[in-house]
């Protein structure tokens, strides 16, 4: 269905594997810059956990900032939202054609549909917030912030991160 984004072969469960663990390299990789050096951990406003330190506003702290957003927010979200795209598109040609193979098992083109914009819709609600307020801290001085969307911002991250990063169990 999406030939474009399997790079060269068929989805296989090797494929699955190689993927999840691509996904848990990345997300390790970007966890530990701070440990190294590249900006630093420090607790959030509320002092219970902590996330990245907001008030160093060093020139490592904005680098770290703006590739994270960019690599981590944005490509993600734009990798998304073209899957979604392209499954939309080719469920709605194969609803168009007739196609018996396509449209019995995908019957409900419109709940498919749906399903995508509703996982992307989600993915910007548990995430945005927090990435609106790193960029935020980057370019006035951070102690002009006030602490209220911080709070929210990783509340709405933490939500997302309990349920597992999956947007379809988070209830409405």
């Amino acid at each position: 269905m999406l030939k474009e984004y399997t790079w060269g072969g068929k989805l296989t469960y090797r494929r699955y594997y190689q993927m999840i663990a691509f996904i848990w390299v990345w997300a390790l990789f970007w966890s530990v810059c701070p440990l190294l050096g590249w900006a630093s951990y420090g607790y959030e406003p509320s002092v219970t956990t902590c996330t990245i330190n907001w008030q160093q506003n060093d020139t490592s702290y904005k680098w770290y900032i703006m590739t994270v957003t960019v690599l981590v927010y944005f490509v993600p979200l734009c990798l998304m939202c073209s899957c979604y795209y392209q499954a939309a598109k080719f469920l709605h040609r194969a609803h168009e054609t007739g196609d018996a193979v396509y449209s019995y098992d995908w019957a409900s083109e419109r709940n498919v549909t749906k399903m995508g914009g509703v996982l992307v819709l989600t993915y910007l609600f548990c995430w945005s917030a927090y990435a609106v307020v790193c960029v935020w801290t980057v370019f006035p001085a951070p102690v002009h912030c006030p602490s209220g969307p911080y709070i929210a911002a990783a509340l709405m991250a933490k939500r997302a991160s309990e349920s597992s990063n999956s947007p379809v169990r988070i209830p409405f």
